[in-house]
């Protein structure tokens, strides 16, 4: 995997003894933050990925904290993309090819759609925002990204 990330120049140094074929927490299982997304990670790489520690209890801190927003009025925190290897992070059209926090372990997607598409765009874009400062909250940085930012409207959250 080293060579990989080095033949497709990306900016991050990765060793091979970060990655494993398992994680998780309470509420997030090991291929909900590593591969269940289309193309997130190319079929050699499964089921091996990398989440940086503390990412799990970040998002279980976001989690319990959003399910008890009477405003976000959810049930659950849906993941769309977690670890992407390069190859899968090519593949799902990243803007940042050689520069995404995804191939890092440091970054996740939560599906807004699977939370908020039936609403207005005004409500759902409230509550994305709404989302967004409570992710800002546990610790968790947007990298300025918007409810603009992707067609599909999900939240993009990260560490540094």
């Amino acid at each position: 995997m080293e060579a990989e990330y080095d033949s497709l120049s990306v900016e991050f140094t990765i060793a091979c003894d970060w990655f494993t074929r398992n994680g998780g927490s309470d509420n997030f299982s090991w291929p909900e933050l590593n591969g269940y997304w289309a193309g997130g990670n190319e079929g050699t790489h499964n089921p091996w990925g990398y989440i940086t520690s503390g990412i799990p209890g970040m998002l279980e801190t976001l989690r319990a904290t959003a399910l008890a927003d009477t405003f976000l009025n959810i049930n659950l925190l849906p993941l769309s993309s977690g670890y992407r290897c390069p190859v899968g992070n090519t593949n799902v059209g990243s803007s940042a090819p050689t520069r995404s926090r995804h191939m890092a372990g440091r970054a996740i997607d939560i599906s807004t759609r699977q939370l908020w598409e039936s609403l207005s765009e005004s409500e759902w874009r409230a509550r994305y925002n709404a989302l967004r400062d409570l992710a800002s909250l546990v610790g968790f940085d947007y990298e300025g990204l918007t409810f603009d930012t992707y067609g599909d409207h999900h939240l993009h959250i990260s560490i540094e």
